[in-house]
């Protein structure tokens, strides 16, 4: 079996889920950082209020912090696989809720607007790659 089978294979997905719960969790604690520190200056250019931005960087922080926990809980050999159904309900909502802030919500610019898609394509990308790792 070739090494990029071996990452989809549903044979070993203890490794391949804590790994992508641990870089959900990563990633998403460097966004919040970057949305609460960068929000005055991120606000123009995307055309969103900075309230928004900031609420959207603090959200994120907690839940980052039960996705890194959930990719260290468990069993040896898988995490739980509630608490992984758990963060792809929640990738799902905040694809939902991006959708939402770029259509309905607000009035972003193209850049807000791409910006908002590109995170929201993210997090759906990781929502998809921990539902392949859940041990059926």
């Amino acid at each position: 079996m070739s090494a990029s089978s071996q990452v989809f294979s549903r044979h070993s997905p203890s490794s391949f889920s804590r790994k992508i719960l641990l870089l959900d969790a990563v990633t998403g604690l460097l966004m919040g950082i970057a949305l609460i520190a960068g929000k005055g200056w991120l606000a123009p250019y995307l055309g969103l209020p900075e309230s928004f931005i900031g609420s959207a960087g603090w959200v994120l922080i907690p839940c980052m912090a039960m996705i890194g926990f959930i990719s260290r809980a468990g069993s040896a050999s898988n995490p739980p696989s509630a608490m992984v159904w758990i963060t792809i309900l929640g990738n799902v909502v905040w694809v939902v809720a991006s959708l939402l802030a770029a259509t309905v919500w607000f009035d972003p610019t193209g850049l807000g607007t791409a910006f908002i898609l590109f995170q929201a394509a993210v997090v759906a990308g990781f929502a998809v790659l921990e539902y392949r790792g859940i041990d059926t």
